[in-house]
């Protein structure tokens, strides 16, 4: 992600007039989306370049302010724009309070312990705050801390903030977040047809889950098909249900599914293991023979996927068109800030 879809604050010539000309035809869509969506009363933009944004918010309506650290670039803003603009560092403090701010190729550009300050500041100032970094461009000599998703999203849930997947701005950058303060924690219900003990449920879900709780991040109820009972009133008030594997056998999920549709509780489906398309040779052919038309459904029908690599999210997405858009790669691994340091081969 580069500054040449938010303003290309920093960069200067024929580049930046190239990109900024490509940025004006979009500009007022997105205004009129983020009024849409947003109904803020003040904004920033940081990285805001000449303003354009600005300019297209201002115009409707909204109370709107720019920051940039190129002064060539501000310099270059329209005449009306240009008192509503600012030249500082990206680093520098946000001052006020804003409804929404926009932050889009800034983050990647400033050291570790800075982008760090930054998200703290975003998150302190801002009620929504859109962000997007890049996860590639490491060739641009500005990007000093070039990092995955992941990294920003644990920087802004330290800060109590957590991305809003279901309605992503991507209008305003590709694969931009909201990210939005969550002032209770996140209540979360796992059912798998294993046992807590066992480790497949344990390495993906229960034991990263319990450390989440640990911080008081969320709250965790798990069920497991060989539980005799569970608490009903604590699964009503779960704010997520995540469905693991074969639980959604329909002899064994069914009724929590249907629960789940009826009350309206976004469902994460979870799986590991390509269980839809086993060679004859392997033992649970016959077994997930049967049940694979109720995986793919719970596939199909989830709000979101969770699975263990890239290849096993293309081969469900030939399966169930439109799973990769909703999927999310967690790697089989062994997370040592969660178990420790002290493994072994």
């Amino acid at each position: 992600m580069t500054n040449e879809q938010v303003g290309a604050g920093g960069q200067d010539g024929a580049a930046e007039r190239r990109e900024q000309d490509a940025w004006q035809g979009r500009a007022a869509i997105v205004a009129r989306r983020i009024v849409q969506d947003f109904r803020p009363r003040r904004v920033l933009h940081l990285g805001c370049g000449g303003g354009l944004l600005v300019s297209e918010l201002r115009a409707l309506g909204v109370e709107a302010y720019g920051r940039d650290a190129s002064a060539e670039a501000v310099a270059a803003a329209g005449e009306e724009v240009r008192p509503f603009l600012s030249v500082a560092p990206e680093s520098a403090p946000l001052g006020e309070r804003h409804d929404l701010i926009v932050c889009a190729g800034v983050a990647e550009r400033l050291p570790e312990d800075e982008a760090a300050a930054l998200v703290a500041s975003l998150c302190q100032h801002g009620g929504d705050v859109i962000f997007a970094s890049t996860d590639e461009d490491y060739a641009e000599p500005a990007h000093q801390n070039v990092q995955p998703l992941a990294y920003w999203q644990e920087l802004f849930a330290q800060n109590g903030f957590y991305p809003l997947l279901r309605d992503a701005p991507d209008y305003v950058v590709p694969r931009a977040l909201c990210f939005r303060k969550v002032t209770r924690r996140l209540k979360v219900a796992v059912f798998s047809k294993e046992r807590a003990e066992w480790a497949v449920v344990r390495l993906r879900l229960l034991d990263p889950l319990r450390e989440l709780e640990r911080q008081g991040r969320l709250e965790l109820t798990f069920v497991s098909a060989f539980d005799q009972g569970f608490d009903v009133e604590a699964l009503l008030e779960a704010d997520l249900f995540v469905v693991q594997r074969e639980f959604a056998d329909r002899r064994v999920g069914a009724e929590v599914l249907e629960a789940a549709r009826v009350l309206g509780k976004p469902v994460v489906f979870e799986i590991d293991d390509l269980l839809t398309n086993l060679p004859r040779h392997n033992p649970l052919w016959s077994y997930c023979t049967k049940i694979t038309p109720d995986l793919l459904e719970a596939a199909a029908r989830a709000d979101f996927v969770t699975a263990s690599t890239q290849p096993l999210v293309e081969e469900l997405d030939a399966q169930v068109p439109g799973v990769q858009e909703k999927a999310h790669v967690c790697r089989n691994v062994v997370n040592t800030r969660i178990w420790g340091a002290g493994f072994k081969e």
